[in-house]
């Protein structure tokens, strides 16, 4: 539910004079954004984008408490232009609570995030699970996929996911996950956009 927002980059203009011809000594100015930290140009800098956030799914069941919470990141080489090829990080969470199971049961499992990839608004994440609910222990080692869309300040945000792989499933692809199915009831997601593909 909130708007996407990103570091801002303290930049130095840098002033260069060149000679063009030595008959003339005619000189150009040429100007360099570089980062103020590293005196890098901006175009040599890795890329990197955010998604972040946790948020309350409105659960076919209202009584049912659904939560994924997620805060990974991911850096791109500069002029890197394969979306599969960043270095992602992070870890996400789900978590559901069944209300009105005869018994109340909880399920929960921790991801160790293997991809990001952004895109706008809308982010895919994946990763393998490392922890999870004494009910849930067979999901360890298994990829799963998240993907969530940051609609900004006032509409509620979505995210969907791949849910758990069973017996004779195809292992989850790294960086696939369904689209964002589920809306938001509470909380929300910010998506940093860093897509190596121009807008």
């Amino acid at each position: 539910m909130r708007r996407a927002t990103g570091g801002v980059a303290l930049i130095s203009v840098i002033a260069l004079t060149v000679p063009v011809t030595a008959a003339t000594a005619t000189t150009a100015t040429v100007t360099v954004t570089a980062d103020a930290a590293t005196g890098r140009p901006a175009a040599e800098r890795p890329a990197t984008g955010v998604v972040r956030g946790s948020g309350r799914i409105a659960y076919p069941d209202p009584d049912d408490d659904v939560r994924f919470t997620v805060d990974a990141t991911v850096t791109y080489r500069p002029g890197e232009v394969d979306p599969f090829a960043g270095d992602a990080r992070g870890t996400a969470r789900v978590f559901h609570h069944f209300a009105n199971a005869p018994t109340p049961t909880t399920v929960w499992a921790d991801v160790s995030v293997d991809c990001v990839v952004t895109g706008g608004r809308s982010a895919t994440v994946t990763g393998f699970v490392t922890a999870a609910s004494a009910n849930s222990a067979d999901w360890i080692g298994r990829r799963v996929g998240f993907s969530v869309t940051d609609n900004g300040a006032g509409r509620f945000d979505r995210i969907g996911w791949s849910g758990p792989r069973l017996a004779g499933d195809p292992e989850l692809r790294r960086c696939a996950a369904p689209a964002p199915f589920f809306r938001v009831r509470t909380g929300g997601y910010t998506v940093k956009d860093v897509s190596p593909f121009p807008g």
